[in-house]
């Protein structure tokens, strides 16, 4: 997208199993945690381009928060990952577009399983 990034982070165990098996180790890292060194990684790559590039610019890279979201059954990760897939040919439709034309229908379905948890 223009102005976003999406992604699916997976998990591949519970706290209670991380922190068992890294006996005496630090807990395994929080989400705001990973957002923020990727975001860290992220502008220092661009500052690192641009100083080599030569390039004059100043501009906000990141938002300042995140967006997140528990995915809890198939039916919600697949429409998350063909919302995903599919999200930059409705860019017309995208809520952060400020020439927006209609509403997506993910985002219709998305606010109802939102009420529903």
């Amino acid at each position: 997208m223009p102005n976003h990034v999406h992604g699916i982070l997976i998990v591949g165990a519970t706290l209670a199993v991380a922190l068992k098996e890294r006996a005496g180790a630090s807990p395994a890292p929080t989400i705001g945690e990973i957002i923020g060194t990727f975001k860290s990684i992220c502008v220092l790559e661009w500052l690192r381009y641009i100083e080599e590039n030569k390039i004059a610019t100043v501009a906000k890279f990141w938002q300042r928060n995140y967006y997140e979201h528990i995915i809890r059954d198939e039916e919600s990760l697949n429409r998350i990952r063909e919302y995903i897939r599919y999200n930059p040919l409705r860019w017309d439709l995208d809520r952060e577009n400020p020439h927006r034309i209609g509403e997506d229908e993910f985002e219709i379905w998305f606010k109802r399983k939102l009420k529903e948890n």
